[in-house]
């Protein structure tokens, strides 16, 4: 990597990072906005909120990052061209193709930021931010990594929840009316069919009356209370699911013949993130060399409609490519690689120009 490279990677770089700031807080206040609404709720307060916004900040820029990447790279190389530093850099023997290898280079960097951010870093604090939610709304109790629920006369323990959704090594206790233990029911796992029908699977049953017996199922159907169904709030969102997770999870529900679209295509929209990023660092590369006569604002203003009537189509497509029944990867990756193309296309013929 040249002194040059490196120049114009941390001039990148850093226009992305203050587009992310930007970007983060107007979304980040809009989060503190709909977080203020549970105020009230339980003991969830102003400052359970406020934490709930700083925990969900690291998804957040997940999510935003080729679009942080495409205005910080409009801001970086607009700025260099305003200063004349891209005509002495071309005037120089730099060619567009070699400055697109730069801009690229500056595009791993942020790619990598975006794998750690989805694989490792915003899961655990999703994560936490359900058990913090869910603690200070009483909507369960938890005990180290148990969670307990209790509606009536029927308490539930579950020792975890694999794949962020799915309850496993669960301890059902049935109390007859003189609150004494009457069924006691352990399960491997439990497959969340809906919120009022629940599928138990490896299960032990022990009754406590006058006719005492222990058995063995493969399978048991259970109906919970209200209360306890409502345990679907300790399941992660789609999105909030590690990839690898994510992939297992859908491998699980597969595995049970059960609908696994809707995540198929978070899946491949996470992979999608990947190729949006590249594609919004060389688009930028192409709004400053196709508009060499406007302003900096007029650039950023049409890179950030760009930008956004991309993403809008693009979720807009995923949900309606689902409905139709195209294939979750087409419809989550076609759009980044048609954007790509894009990309590559105006900075070919701004080369052949």
């Amino acid at each position: 990597m040249t002194l040059l490279d490196r120049y114009l990677m941390v001039a990148l770089l850093m226009g992305t990072a203050l587009a992310a700031v930007v970007l983060l807080g107007l979304f980040g206040f809009m989060d503190l906005v709909e977080h203020l609404e549970d105020v009230g709720d339980g003991s969830f307060g102003t400052l359970d909120a406020a934490w709930q916004t700083l925990l969900g900040m690291p998804r957040r820029l997940a999510q935003l990052l080729p679009f942080a990447t495409l205005m910080g790279s409009i801001a970086a190389l607009g700025a260099l061209a305003n200063h004349q530093e891209l005509v002495a850099m071309r005037a120089a023997g730099l060619s567009l193709g070699r400055l697109a290898v730069a801009v690229l280079e500056a595009a791993m960097v942020l790619v990598a930021l975006l794998v750690v951010l989805e694989q490792l870093v915003a899961p655990r604090l999703d994560y936490a931010a359900l058990e913090m939610r869910n603690r200070a709304m009483g909507e369960s109790g938890e005990t180290g990594r148990d969670w307990w629920l209790r509606d009536g006369q029927v308490v539930l323990r579950i020792d975890d929840m694999r794949h962020g959704r799915v309850p496993v090594d669960l301890e059902l206790m049935e109390l007859d009316p003189d609150m004494a233990l009457a069924r006691f029911v352990r399960a491997a796992r439990a497959d969340i069919i809906t919120e009022d029908l629940w599928l138990l699977r490896d299960v032990t049953v022990k009754t406590f009356s006058a006719d005492a017996e222990t058995r063995h199922l493969h399978t048991l159907e259970w109906r919970p209370p209200t209360g306890i169904g409502r345990v679907t709030r300790l399941q992660l969102a789609a999105e909030s699911l590690a990839p690898l997770e994510l992939f297992h999870y859908i491998a699980y529900l597969e595995a049970g013949d059960r609908p696994s679209g809707q995540y198929a295509l978070v899946l491949w929209q996470k992979v999608a993130g990947v190729v949006n990023t590249f594609a919004m660092a060389l688009l930028a590369l192409g709004f400053v060399f196709g508009t060499p006569r406007s302003g900096l604002g007029a650039r950023l203003l049409l890179g950030a409609v760009t930008g956004i009537s991309f993403f809008l189509l693009a979720q807009l497509g995923g949900q309606a490519g689902l409905v139709v029944g195209l294939s979750p990867a087409l419809v989550a990756l076609g759009p980044a690689f048609v954007m790509l193309g894009i990309a590559l296309l105006a900075l070919r013929r701004r080369a052949a120009g």
